[in-house]
């Protein structure tokens, strides 16, 4: 269409580690737009290729969802690639968001959920998967325990807790504020801008922070100190 694709980016990052001295440490951040909206225009140089049978006003969804596809192929490709690496290699990907409730709908009425109130105010709308995947033996279940992925009912954590999950899978040292973070997903494994989950699968807002519990209140000093009090920042805790 008109954005770069997954696999332009991943090309990339192989490209930046043929470049590198062997055995130098490396990180990449990559954010990829390839499937980002809008959905509703036609591309020479794109064809929608998965079908969505049951609804009629389904072109932006099936649009998305063949996009969806092209994505999974590239991150095949890349793993294949690492996989005959022998640099121990850890690729941590996950999703921002879902797509707008426009694209989304139609799943909803075939479902019998012609209201849309109760579909675009659900919680549900946020939840987004990650894989994390090495090319080298991870004890999985080892790395989950250490960062108490359990503590959530539904097997849930936010993204916020994904780089300690790294650091755990790669056996790096940890930050102060990713071993904060540790102890602090043992009480509210999901944490975001909706709101705060305990472990009793409680919610609290985040309108008012004199009404919740005092360690998310320190949790929202940490991350103010960290983003936005530039000239207090203590860089110590973070790196």
């Amino acid at each position: 269409r008109e954005y770069t694709t997954d696999l332009a980016t991943y090309q990339k990052i192989v490209d930046i580690y043929n470049a590198k001295e062997a055995g130098q440490p490396m990180f990449v951040f990559d954010v990829t737009m390839q499937n980002h909206s809008s959905y509703s225009k036609e591309y020479e140089n794109f064809t929608p290729d998965v079908e969505v049978l049951g609804s009629e006003n389904d072109v932006l969804l099936e649009r998305y969802l063949s996009l969806i596809k092209v994505s999974d192929e590239a991150f095949a490709a890349l793993v294949r690639y690492f996989e005959n690496q022998d640099e121990p290699t850890v690729i941590l990907m996950f999703g921002d968001h879902q797509p707008a409730d426009w694209v989304v709908s139609p799943i909803y009425w075939m479902n019998g959920q012609m209201d849309s109130s109760e579909w675009s105010e659900s919680l549900e709308r946020y939840v987004v998967p990650f894989v994390l995947w090495t090319n080298y033996d991870m004890d999985e279940e080892a790395v989950l325990e250490k960062v108490d992925y359990i503590s959530s009912e539904k097997g849930m954590l936010s993204i916020n807790y994904l780089g300690s999950l790294l650091m755990e899978a790669a056996g790096l040292p940890k930050s102060a504020y990713q071993l904060y973070m540790d102890d602090l997903i043992k009480n509210y494994p999901i944490a975001v801008a909706n709101g705060f989950y305990d472990t009793e699968g409680s919610l609290y807002g985040t309108t008012d922070i004199q009404n919740i519990p005092e360690g998310l209140q320190e949790y929202w000093m940490l991350n103010y100190n960290s983003l936005f009090d530039v000239e207090r920042r203590n860089d110590s805790l973070y790196e």
